[in-house]
């Protein structure tokens, strides 16, 4: 009677619940996120349009406020419609500190599509770099100019 192994098939097994396992968490930080041009996009208006949701309106009242109680002939005179205070707005925005939340790709993996395709480039690099054999023995004589 022949002896079966199903060794190699429980090794696959394994390997494949590992895989499984994985969570984009444990495979891409915030230096993965920012160094990758698409994703840091994404993250850079995904943080500024949660400023403008959270901090807009406040901004825009406390200007309005502080130009009817301070305005004179010379001084937030021209801005009849309150558009200026879009400029506060922007010029805050400008000087906060920003601390981006990376939760939004770790919810939605489309948005990391570009994360992984780096990662598949990267290896792939990687490979073509192990089996490239570079000889070094050879010099290069510019009299003749041939390799000796």
């Amino acid at each position: 009677m022949k002896r079966v192994s199903y060794f190699y098939e429980d090794e696959k097994n394994e390997k494949e619940k590992e895989e499984e396992n994985l969570k984009i968490e444990d495979l891409f930080d915030i230096n993965d996120i920012m160094n990758n041009k698409q994703t840091r996009d994404i993250m850079m208006n995904e943080h500024y349009f949660n400023y403008l949701h959270d901090v807009d309106d406040d901004i825009q009242t406390t200007y309005i406020y502080f130009k009817n109680s301070n305005m004179c002939e010379h001084f937030l005179n021209n801005d009849e419609f309150d558009f200026d205070g879009l400029f506060f707005v922007n010029l805050i925005y400008k000087y906060i500190r920003k601390d981006y939340k990376i939760d939004l790709f770790y919810d939605n993996l489309e948005l990391a599509e570009p994360l992984f395709k780096e990662k598949k480039e990267v290896v792939k690099k990687k490979e073509i770099k192990k089996n490239t054999i570079v000889n070094v023995s050879k010099k290069f004589d510019w009299n003749t100019k041939t390799y000796n």
